[in-house]
């Protein structure tokens, strides 16, 4: 009777040492799960957090076009400008280069 005894509590023990691993094969399982996921979530974030320096520097190109564009655009009306200046003054000096050159009333009169 004790050998059966004995036998049944080392049947047990085994029972309780192969639920006992079994648990520790889970809990092992469910910290790699876990640390696999976390490194996931990590490498998402990292190509997400890449995708956002990426669209923020293209949004800084544009806008630097754009005040590129915008700075041509002045530069061009004051060359503008000046173009129309430099062609009144000179328009106004041929005028008076073609007045100089015709005779004057004096100067018919004294032929």
């Amino acid at each position: 009777m004790v050998n059966y005894k004995m036998a049944v509590v080392e049947e047990s023990e085994l029972r309780i040492a192969r639920i006992h691993d079994d648990c520790n094969r889970k809990i092992q399982d469910l910290i790699e799960h876990h640390k696999i996921q976390k490194q996931k979530q990590k490498e998402m974030l990292l190509k997400e957090m890449a995708k956002q320096q990426q669209q923020k520097q293209e949004e800084e190109k544009q806008q630097q076009k754009i005040t590129n564009i915008d700075s041509a655009v002045v530069e061009n009306e004051e060359l503008r400008k000046e173009i129309e200046n430099w062609k009144e003054k000179y328009s106004d000096l041929k005028n008076k280069m073609e007045a100089a050159e015709r005779p004057t009333n004096q100067q018919v009169e004294v032929r």
